[in-house]
């Protein structure tokens, strides 16, 4: 934890936040001691994991709710950058007995608005009618408000309809992890979830960052794989969607030469994902604090007297930023951001 720079009255702030926090957010310390064998830092986070459950207690980002609503997510991405594709979809209600069987055939995805995990490929699992309304019960009944993702507490419980991109060739996945216009790490996955998956990981100007600890490499791209030029198109398309954000993954499915945007998390992995195995977190972490103005936490006014916490934070990011300036990167910076 820095600190070197930081005032006595705000060391004492930090503490008393820190205390709170692990005293209140119970699950949340019990959770992460369990993945990461130690206390989160949820009051001066530096680290990629730690910067995620701070989001989840401190960041209350209304966009969060929409980003996390994966119906919301479409219409809004439709609405404000109409050039970009998306899936739209072509069915959606709030109970599985209003979904035609028409609709549910293959070629179409059935999915649920408000959570993850929850999709249904009729060619893959074909399903009786009574089996598949009770799956999609099963999914209404299903809140994803969990690990204190604020973001998903709110979110409508909706059923919809889309066709499947590609409708069952295989496709490629770009994920960008991207700040306010600029992106500080890029992923790539050719036929993800199949047994053929290949994958690799990126810097923000799209140079190859060593292979991800832990995975076999079998799973890893030819080390003499060129990212092709929609790798590129899609990461400018991260840059725009992210602009006065500080932080979101924004994921893309490719087929052919169309790019379609996935989905907008906030919470990636819920804080638990391996980026120091992918070598990108101080990539991460790096674009994160220069981007943290644009926050809501700090951007907004907050109620006394967490408006102390809120002062004392945003002159700690400051100094944060410095210390970080000051150390040696262990990889390209990323490029100038996107206006």
């Amino acid at each position: 934890m820095s600190g070197s720079g930081t005032s006595r009255a705000d060391r004492l702030i930090f503490a008393v936040v820190q205390l709170l926090c692990l005293l209140r957010y119970r699950s949340l310390r019990r959770e992460f001691r369990r993945r990461r064998g130690r206390l989160p830092n949820l009051a001066q986070p530096t680290e990629h994991t730690d910067l995620v459950q701070w989001r989840k207690i401190f960041d209350h980002d209304p966009r969060f709710t929409l980003f996390s609503d994966k119906l919301a997510t479409k219409y809004w991405a439709a609405e404000h950058f109409p050039d970009i594709r998306v899936a739209m979809p072509i069915w959606v209600g709030t109970t599985p007995e209003e979904l035609p069987d028409a609709l549910v055939v293959p070629g179409n995805v059935v999915k649920a608005s408000h959570g993850f995990r929850m999709n249904h490929f009729p060619e893959r699992t074909p399903l009786p009618r009574t089996e598949l309304n009770a799956l999609l019960h099963s999914w209404l009944q299903r809140s994803h408000y969990i690990q204190d993702q604020w973001a998903y507490r709110d979110i409508p419980r909706r059923l919809f309809v889309e066709p499947r991109i590609g409708n069952g060739a295989g496709l490629v996945e770009y994920t960008f992890r991207s700040h306010d216009g600029v992106v500080s790490a890029g992923f790539v996955s050719l036929d993800q979830h199949a047994d053929s998956e290949r994958q690799a990981h990126f810097d923000g100007a799209g140079r190859r960052l060593p292979n991800k600890l832990g995975v076999p490499d079998t799973m890893h791209l030819p080390a003499d794989y060129v990212l092709p030029p929609s790798y590129f198109e899609a990461m400018g398309l991260a840059q725009r969607l992210s602009r006065g954000i500080d932080h979101v993954r924004v994921d893309f499915l490719v087929d052919g030469a169309d790019i379609y945007l996935g989905e907008m998390t906030v919470y990636p992995s819920a804080g638990y994902g391996r980026e120091r195995e992918a070598s990108n977190a101080p990539l991460i972490e790096r674009a994160w604090f220069e981007a943290f103005h644009n926050c809501w936490f700090l951007s907004h006014p907050q109620p006394w007297p967490l408006s102390l916490y809120q002062g004392a934070f945003r002159r700690w990011v400051v100094e944060h930023r410095r210390v970080l300036s000051a150390a040696p990167s262990t990889a390209p910076a990323p490029p100038a951001p996107v206006r």
